[in-house]
């Protein structure tokens, strides 16, 4: 057990909700627009390969990180 994990879940990062139960609104909209970005990239791209974290970056882990830096135009 890490000192990070969710006293509820012991998931790190917490997946029962415990640990967000405090957050702000706007925080929590940017968590869910964040993971939205990360969902759709990944649907598009479900045969991309990525590294380990010990291996070189592939190019689809580049273009994943690109792509979750991109400005959302209004």
């Amino acid at each position: 057990m890490a000192l990070t994990d969710c006293v509820k879940c012991w998931d790190t990062p917490c997946t029962c909700g415990w640990e967000q139960r405090g957050w702000l609104i706007e925080n929590l909209e940017k968590r869910i627009k964040f993971l939205q970005k990360v969902l759709a990239f990944t649907k598009a791209n479900p045969d991309a390969k990525y590294s380990k974290w010990d291996e070189p970056e592939t190019e689809d882990d580049k273009r994943f990180m690109e792509n979750l830096r991109k400005e959302e135009k209004i």
